[in-house]
């Protein structure tokens, strides 16, 4: 393992990320996850998801950029995926199309 490699690595795992919510732009409640990142002057990195893959997925590559290259990294969850599913709401629905559109 080579020294570039061992250092981020290492300070990938002094990220501490933050889980919360923000509105899309109807309203509904998104799961996003900021990842604050090491290089404060680095640019910040939206992490969109493939279709139903929820943002746990990209931690590992979110960690990865925040300790090495991105200011901040944030990823999200599209409305109905992971944290971003209201629960028992049956009332709840959307399109796909809903997350091009809002999310």
């Amino acid at each position: 393992m080579d020294e570039k490699f061992a250092a981020t690595r290492a300070n990938a795992d002094l990220i501490q990320a933050e889980d919360l919510f923000v509105p899309a732009l109807d309203g509904h409640k998104l799961a996003v996850t900021r990842y604050p990142g090491m290089n404060s002057g680095g640019p910040v990195v939206l992490i969109n998801s493939g279709t139903a893959i929820p943002r746990r997925f990209y931690a590992y590559f979110a960690q990865y950029l925040s300790a090495r290259q991105a200011s901040h990294v944030i990823t999200y969850d599209y409305r109905g995926i992971g944290g971003s599913w209201p629960g028992n709401d049956r009332k709840f629905s959307y399109q796909m199309s809903d997350w091009a559109r809002y999310d």
